[in-house]
């Protein structure tokens, strides 16, 4: 028999407010995870969730997939018979393209000069262009510095760790090795 799942919202609650609050949260967790009291995890669950987000060298799958299976949460699990077993819910689905399983999210609109197709927003592809579709422009500095201004001289720390990543990316990127974005 399997375990009672949790449901993704309940596990990730924490998950509130704007994109660098919820990258500050993550990346500090052990400050900022907390399970609400009226939260109905079972004490397996809870330690499952927090050896999947402690230090790589504790973390639970570090010395092997093994190792996740035998947690207690997922006692009862028969992982041979996995793939014969039966699933717990069979989503319809109507061809390849069908969405209507996932969740409806409200769409955006473009500028109104974006729409419009006309003006400077609206630019031609050049061939020089196409070498770069697929290829995601970071701004590291721009990141670093919003991160400053939502949580001030907490986030030193994590500055200079990234720093020193930075340069290393830099740094094999100027490698002018091709196989390198």
């Amino acid at each position: 028999m399997l375990p009672r799942r949790v449901s993704v919202p309940k596990i990730l609650f924490f998950l509130v407010g704007t994109k660098f609050t919820n990258c500050f949260q993550i990346v500090h967790w052990r400050n900022h995870l907390r399970f609400p009291e009226d939260t109905q995890l079972t004490l397996e669950a809870k330690d499952l969730i927090y050896r999947l987000l402690c230090d790589v060298d504790n973390r639970l799958g570090t010395r092997g997939a093994q190792e996740i299976k035998a947690h207690p949460w997922f006692h009862g699990v028969e992982w041979e018979k996995l793939y014969e077993m039966e699933a717990a819910f069979k989503p319809q689905v109507n061809g390849e393209l069908d969405t209507q399983n996932f969740m409806k999210f409200d769409e955006v609109d473009p500028p109104t000069a974006a729409r419009s197709g006309s003006g400077s927003s609206r630019k031609m592809l050049t061939t020089k262009d196409l070498s770069f579709v697929g290829y995601t422009y970071k701004n590291f500095d721009a990141v670093k510095e919003g991160l400053r201004q939502s949580f001030g001289d907490s986030m030193q720390e994590y500055a200079s760790k990234r720093a020193a990543e930075e340069t290393s990316l830099q740094m094999l990127a100027s490698s002018g090795d091709p196989m390198l974005p």
